[in-house]
């Protein structure tokens, strides 16, 4: 956090000291390091769509460095004037606990939802390219601020119209970060056993697990592996898990 000083004589600003950060939102760059997206920030606004299709995986990863960061986090599903809502899948997150906000362009009844969510709060908005972060925010601050592209028709995906980050402020003390699109996102773990506190409908499980260091994978008498057969956790869900867990081997074998 960088605090500045206003000089009214010659109007600039100078930087008078750097603050601590207080949370990090954070990725692995290409060489396998944490890398800050942003910071500062208390809420994760994650935006999918029904056009560009909905990247699940994506938002597993996403909501992985949430929990592991304790960010409070909205799902908003833009464009629902496309036709597919997904409501089944959505529902799976709805029951564990995320909270989902349903909207479009062409109204307006949705933006008091949003802002009572975005309420005192920092939020970073993420997603693919395409979805409609920044279309969402002009609706936010009621002014054309950030630019708004088409998707390409050939690939079905945004071309990363927002390139770089850009902070608003709201009159309700909420402050959102446009962030740039991606097609693609891993998240930093510092060990893997932040991977398993990760998944939220896992934690209420694991102390029934024979081992108390179980990694839901091969493990004997796994209470994850029982309820997953059970049909009472989601097998998209534990798929992701399993990427997300291959994904952090290979990073830290790469390193080696």
């Amino acid at each position: 956090m960088i605090r500045f000083f206003f000089s009214e004589e010659n109007n600039t600003f100078i930087i008078k000291n750097i603050l601590p950060r207080l949370s990090e939102f954070t990725r692995i760059d290409k060489n396998g390091k944490k890398e800050a997206i942003a910071s500062n920030i208390t809420q994760l606004a994650i935006v999918i769509a029904p056009k560009p299709k909905p990247d699940w995986f994506l938002l597993d990863k996403y909501l992985c460095t949430s929990q592991i960061k304790k960010f409070k986090t909205i799902i908003i599903f833009n464009k629902t004037d496309l036709g597919d809502l997904y409501n089944e899948r959505l529902r799976v997150y709805k029951d564990i606990g995320y909270k989902i906000i349903y909207t479009n362009n062409k109204f307006n009844n949705d933006r008091v939802e949003i802002l009572n969510e975005l309420s005192g709060q920092t939020s970073v908005f993420i997603g693919q390219s395409g979805v409609g972060k920044s279309s969402i925010i002009n609706k936010l601050v009621q002014k054309k601020t950030q630019l708004v592209g088409k998707l390409s028709e050939k690939l079905d995906a945004g071309k990363h119209t927002t390139t770089t980050s850009t902070l608003f402020t709201l009159p309700n003390k909420a402050m959102i970060i446009d962030s740039p699109g991606v097609r693609n996102y891993a998240p930093y773990f510092e060990n893997a056993s932040d991977i398993l506190n990760s998944f939220v409908e896992f934690k209420k499980l694991k102390d029934k697990c024979h081992f108390s260091n179980c990694k839901h994978i091969s493990e004997p008498n796994c209470s994850v592996k029982k309820a997953l057969k059970n049909d009472l956790i989601n097998k998209k869900r534990y798929e992701s898990f399993l990427k997300i867990y291959t994904l952090l081997e290979k990073i830290n074998s790469s390193q080696y």
